[in-house]
């Protein structure tokens, strides 16, 4: 303080400028002693107004309370430490508590209570409460009769289905005028909620922003009516989001966003829409018809489930969303999107299925360069332009979904007869041989005397029923002599589909070094190099991956990020060793230093105590996992183990196969966890 009173208006800018910095007014620690009035208004009218930008700690006599904490606003305040605590003359100034700043969590207010005992907070006098809570208990318990002036209450809830046995007060709610309820998370008990509001009968303002599991029919505004405002006759503001999940084979008709817009007309004169949508859900998949109605203006930052059928209107506030479908996303379906959410920051896309172009590629002549990225090769009956492309040299064409039409690609790339770089990353199907060094001799190398640059890896997936022996890399490696002195090497894995259970050998072939980032398919047997770009890894194989394979991979792979396992065998103990992990240490500890998403939902047990225990693997960085339940509970222990902890301490994000059950141990293990967890099960 004595700084910013000596330095501050001396007429000298430098002075004035370092007296403002962050060094200086980070942290304010103000003396009980303040001094003459003359001063103390100096500091409130002149030099808070100043800094107030800076402040992170305040520091201060409970005397001047008051006075500082109006004098300004303290939009990065974090610590507030009042000395001479007075607890019923602070109450009298926290009539309205507003906590301001950036939360981590979308749509969370900053201020978040977990597990605290449900007699840490009362007030007499406290009108005005915006609040974050972990399970529905906290909810009511706010509404108890502890809070009796509360004419506001907006309330995040994390989990709605937690079985308690406390007995809550259900008296009315008759001071409450305006309740907002969201629960980001998937729930079944809705009738809790219907219970809830209907204690509030003079509520004029509802906010409900609901996901709601576990029902065979949906909630459309019939239900609304019915079950909310049949109830409360002074609701002048009515702002919702509900989402119901209903399994197909409950619905005995398909559901379309026309049947419930028909229902929407009842509700009291609200401008309502809908959007349905069908998805495939779980490891079995089942069809569920997820159906959401919502208000207009839409007033949430947050969407999910969003198809190819959507209402022709502006989400001005969404931020996130997850587009889902069946049917391929169009370009022209990207353009509505761009219109339809100005404000978008975060897009999740699922949708496995390939685009359908208009025809083959075709490209200007006047090109010389052409890098093409894709999803997928596929086309229309529409014959493209031919002709040959004599100026073109340099052309690069990836496809990260598997296609049949090989052919096209050959009969596009042999119209540049003059290309001097040629780089290509393709997955072929459909196919009963494999494109070895002999195809690439004979099906592009050929037509191209001046290439002097090939980089590629293409991988042919091939039914091991229409190979007349189980092939292998050394055979591949034969053909591969033949391509003009070029560093060239192979993999070939045999792997099973899930959905028919056929074997396929997936054969890669791909030119030195290995100048691509992502790579599927790898199994036990893979060649002694080092693949300096790749970020993304999916593992695979029908034999076990024991200690000294992810050792390999460790080494091989120094940038991976993405690491993708499956494989259902149990790791082999050395020797038929039987042991505790956490009193032995058979191996090294393998380091993956830059590794950040971790999926093992298809991995068996061991290759999830692989990856989480400290004495086998460590993983800094680690910020995804996508884990079966089953195996993280048993695992961790329950979320006890100390050997585990280590690896889950930065995990931001968790997806599980099955219902993860939401208890303080799980919170406290994954302290960074700050996301609403999702699961793949109902």
């Amino acid at each position: 303080m004595d700084v910013l009173y000596s330095l501050l208006d001396i007429n000298n800018g430098r002075l004035n400028i370092l007296a403002q910095e962050n060094t200086f007014t980070n942290i304010l620690k103000l003396p009980n002693m303040f001094w003459d009035h003359s001063l103390r208004d100096r500091f409130c009218i002149d030099i808070l107004p100043r800094i107030h930008h800076n402040v992170k700690c305040f520091i201060f006599d409970s005397d001047y309370m008051k006075r500082f904490l109006l004098a300004t606003d303290y939009p990065n305040l974090t610590e507030l430490k009042i000395l001479h605590f007075n607890e019923q003359f602070a109450l009298g100034y926290l009539i309205k508590l507003s906590i301001m700043g950036p939360s981590p969590i979308p749509m969370y207010p900053s201020l978040s209570l977990r597990y605290l005992p449900s007699t840490t907070f009362s007030s007499p006098i406290l009108t005005h409460l915006h609040i974050d809570v972990t399970t529905f208990d906290d909810c009511l318990c706010l509404l108890d009769g502890r809070l009796r002036k509360l004419t506001t209450l907006c309330i995040n809830v994390h989990y709605i289905d937690e079985n308690s046995r406390i007995v809550h007060n259900t008296d009315k709610l008759f001071n409450l005028k305006y309740f907002s309820l969201k629960s980001f998370d998937r729930f079944k008990q809705y009738g809790k909620i219907l219970s809830l509001i209907r204690r509030m009968p003079y509520l004029e303002k509802l906010t409900l922003y609901l996901h709601i599991k576990g029902r065979n029919t949906v909630v459309d505004s019939t239900y609304i009516q019915h079950d909310i405002l049949d109830s409360m006759p002074q609701l002048h503001s009515f702002t919702f989001y509900i989402c119901t999940y209903v399994k197909a084979v409950d619905l005995s008709y398909k559901l379309s966003s026309e049947d419930i817009q028909q229902t929407l007309t009842n509700i009291r004169q609200q401008h309502a829409t809908s959007i349905v949508n069908y998805i495939p859900y779980g490891i079995n998949p089942s069809w569920f018809a997820v159906c959401s109605i919502f208000s207009l203006p839409f007033q949430f930052d947050y969407l999910k489930h969003l198809g190819n059928k959507f209402p022709n209107i502006v989400f001005s506030y969404v931020t996130f969303l997850l587009v889902e479908d069946t049917n391929p996303f169009q370009h022209e379906f990207f353009i509505r999107i761009a219109r339809s959410f100005p404000l978008l920051k975060y897009l999740h896309i699922d949708n496995r299925e390939p685009q359908v172009l208009d025809g083959l590629i075709t490209f200007s002549s006047d090109n010389c360069d052409v890098d093409v990225s894709v999803v997928v090769v596929a086309g229309g009956d529409r014959a493209g332009n031919c002709d040959k492309l004599f100026n073109l040299k340099y052309f690069s064409l990836k496809s990260f979904d598997r296609f049949k039409q090989y052919d096209k690609i050959l009969s596009l790339i042999c119209r540049m007869p003059y290309l001097e770089k040629l780089t290509l990353y393709l997955h072929i199907k459909g196919r009963n041989t494999v494109i070895d060094g002999t195809f690439i001799q004979h099906d592009i190398l050929d037509y191209m005397p001046q290439l002097h640059s090939f980089t590629f890896c293409i991988c042919t997936y091939v039914k091991a029923v229409d190979l007349s022996y189980k092939l292998s890399s050394e055979d591949i490696q034969q053909t591969l002599t033949n391509t003009k002195q070029q560093q060239v090497t192979s993999i070939v894995n045999y792997i099973q589909y899930w959905f028919d259970s056929s074997w396929m050998a997936a054969c890669s072939i791909f030119s030195l070094p290995f100048q691509f980032d992502y790579l599927k398919h790898l199994g036990n047997k893979f060649p002694n190099i080092v693949f300096s770009y790749v970020t993304f890894l999916f593992l695979e194989d029908t034999n076990p991956f024991q200690h000294e394979f992810f050792v390999r991979i460790s080494r091989s792979f120094p940038l991976l990020k993405y690491l993708h396992i499956c494989n259902g065998e149990p790791q082999v103990l050395d020797d038929l060793v039987t042991c505790s992990s956490d009193n032995c240490q058979l191996h090294s500890i393998i380091e993956y230093h830059h590794l950040t998403k971790l999926d093992m939902i298809n991995a068996h047990r061991d290759y999830v105590e692989q990856f989480l225990n400290e004495t086998k693997a460590f993983v800094p960085c680690l910020t995804g996992l996508e884990v079966s339940v089953r195996h993280l509970e048993a695992v961790t222990k329950n979320f006890t183990r100390k050997e585990t902890r280590r690896n889950c301490a930065n995990v931001k994000q968790i997806d599980t196969l099955g219902e993860l059950t939401r208890t303080k141990d799980v919170f406290l293990y994954f302290p960074s966890l700050y996301q609403y967890i999702d699961v793949f099960s109902l």
